[in-house]
């Protein structure tokens, strides 16, 4: 899956062809390209550098997981919290492995665990929430990183949706009143 992804970003953004591999990490800042035609006119390999990064999760990334996913044998199953079984994905398995990954990041860059040892999850949920908005992502999207990522969620929610949905409002209603500007549209609601 992660190769046909290559594959199809490769094919969209002008890039090496030969690199889509899903083994091969790609060339990291800081780095040089090492291969001859590359070379400037001075004989010089080109450094590797970032112009531009935002830790969101990719807009039309369903799409291409859909795309690789196509010919894959079927899914699996997984319990629901109700008790009765549906099946999962590889789109579903990548999107919340990608979502819970960035809960964590934040969770780390807020410096949440380290203020607050036993955090208040709804607390840490909300201002997590705040950040990915403030950074112009989608409510649903923003709803996902939380139940995919906010420890044992649903904890003890009987109606898990509507605690997402109350969050996601309180967070945009502390966004419209505070001095921060946000980075880009607001999307509400769900």
């Amino acid at each position: 899956m992660a190769t046909s992804i290559g594959k199809q970003l490769a094919h969209r953004y002008g890039g090496d062809l030969a690199s889509t591999d899903w083994r091969h990490l790609g060339r990291l800042a800081g780095f040089t390209n090492q291969k001859p035609q590359r070379r400037n006119e001075r004989g010089h390999a080109p450094w590797v550098q970032v112009l531009y990064a935002q830790p969101v999760l990719a807009v039309q990334g369903a799409a291409f997981l859909d795309a690789a996913n196509h010919g894959l044998p079927r899914p699996s199953q997984r319990t629901l919290a109700d008790g009765t079984h549906a099946p999962i994905s590889k789109v579903d398995a990548v999107a919340v492995s990608q979502a819970a990954h960035l809960y964590a990041d934040w969770l780390h860059r807020l410096r949440i665990l380290e203020r607050f040892p036993q955090p208040d999850w709804s607390v840490a949920d909300k201002w997590i929430v705040k950040e990915l908005l403030r950074r112009g992502m989608p409510a649903p999207q923003a709803a996902a990183v939380v139940r995919a990522g906010s420890p044992g969620f649903p904890r003890r929610h009987s109606h898990p949706e509507d605690y997402l949905s109350r969050t996601l409002a309180r967070a945009v209603s502390e966004l419209e009143a505070s001095a921060f500007p946000r980075r880009g549209p607001l999307r509400w609601p769900l």
